[in-house]
């Protein structure tokens, strides 16, 4: 299968602006779209009201922090399917743990490694992209063998 790069939209979640801008500015020279939320909240609201292909969530937030904001995107069906990369000061093997248990699918320490950022990205928004591929094919098949076996039943009451 081939997936083609397009420009995805990447939010981006922390409550430092200046980390904010330079992810920003990483992301959208990389040539994808960024959204901006400087909290849990905002993160939350703009997963289920835009269509985004991956979070960059910074994990100490005040009020609810990037774990409780993970596990509550994973535990949604309409927000489950995007990736989450963790973006943290925590660089002990427990911080990461954790993050990966609150359903991170990857994380960056910070000061966050420009090539190390663009490595992790691709491959996420490539993997998205292969994801959501097949999650559109199984939906055609699944409607396909609902019609089929709806054609079957008709032809045998006959």
């Amino acid at each position: 299968m081939n997936v083609k790069e397009e420009r995805r939209k990447v939010l981006i979640v922390d409550d430092e602006e200046r980390l904010r801008g330079v992810l920003e500015a990483r992301v959208v020279a990389m040539g994808h779209e960024v959204l901006l939320a400087v909290n849990g909240e905002e993160a939350l609201a703009s997963a289920l009201r835009d269509s985004q292909a991956l979070i960059l969530l910074d994990v100490m937030m005040p009020e609810l922090d990037g774990f409780s904001v993970a596990r509550m995107l994973k535990d949604s069906p309409e927000t489950s399917h995007i990736p989450i990369v963790m973006v943290t000061a925590l660089g002990d093997v427990e911080g990461r743990v954790r993050a990966l248990e609150a359903g991170a699918d990857d994380f960056l320490v910070k000061p966050v490694d420009p090539t190390e950022l663009r490595a992790r990205v691709q491959s996420l928004l490539k993997v998205k992209a292969y994801n959501d591929y097949m999650r559109y094919h199984q939906e055609e098949l699944e409607l396909a063998v609902a019609e089929r076996t709806k054609d079957l039943r008709s032809a045998l009451e006959r």
